[in-house]
């Protein structure tokens, strides 16, 4: 299967984020996009979907051109 990530992730900053300001670290498009990602890798669980992401930080920060270099906890 083959998709293009920038634009699912551009679909994503259309959605609303119903969080309170000063609780957003991560913006809500990199967490859904992230969360796709491992699962269509197989990840089920939020431990798994941030292990997987953190595996794959510098990939995802430079196709994504993200600014913060880390990912998110599995608790967010």
């Amino acid at each position: 299967m083959v998709f293009d990530v920038g634009s699912l992730y551009a679909h994503f900053q259309c959605l609303q984020d119903t969080r309170k300001l000063r609780e957003v670290r991560y913006p809500l498009a990199l967490v859904l996009l992230l969360i796709v990602l491992a699962k269509i890798c197989g990840e089920d669980r939020p431990s798994g979907i941030a292990e997987w992401a953190k595996h794959r930080t510098e990939m995802l920060v430079e196709w994504i051109k993200l600014k913060r270099r880390s990912m998110p906890h599995h608790s967010t």
